[in-house]
């Protein structure tokens, strides 16, 4: 008896182990981006959540909050998106109590997406209002939107 608990035990502790290696290797994010590699322009794509996947010539991109990351420099916004912007909301109220994502306004969702080479982009709408980190990283959020 005494020997199938040491081996059940072992069994166990092998089993997390190897748990846990892979689940760090499947959503660890690199700590710094690298180097950009491409710059892409006038991709569609809206985070008004935080939680929207970015899909581009088969990658997946997952938006990630970093805050400790020096953003990459952009001109400013398109001369038609700064031209429109004011215009844009319409004057139209919505409830307080209605829940609902605010349509995106003129150059929201057309951006520039940088990318690096260890799996990190960063995307800037075109109207410079909205911008993100991503990463390849599956991520898990804990919101829906």
């Amino acid at each position: 008896m005494r020997h199938r608990a040491g081996w059940v035990i072992g069994v166990t502790a092998a089993v997390v182990a190897v748990g846990l290696a892979l689940a760090w290797s499947y959503l660890h994010v690199p700590s710094a981006p690298g180097s950009p590699t491409a710059t892409l322009a006038v991709l569609d794509y809206y985070p008004a959540c935080g939680n929207e996947v970015l899909e581009h010539d088969g990658t997946t991109w997952y938006p990630i909050k970093r805050p400790d990351w020096e953003a990459p420099i952009f001109d400013g916004p398109t001369a038609t998106a700064a031209a429109q912007a004011s215009g844009a909301s319409g004057g139209h109220g919505i409830s307080a109590s209605v829940p609902m994502v605010a349509a995106p306004g003129l150059g929201d969702d057309q951006g520039t997406l940088v990318i690096y080479d260890n799996g990190i982009a960063y995307w800037n709408s075109d109207s410079g209002k909205i911008h993100t980190w991503l990463t390849t990283a599956p991520q898990g959020y804990n919101w829906v939107c």
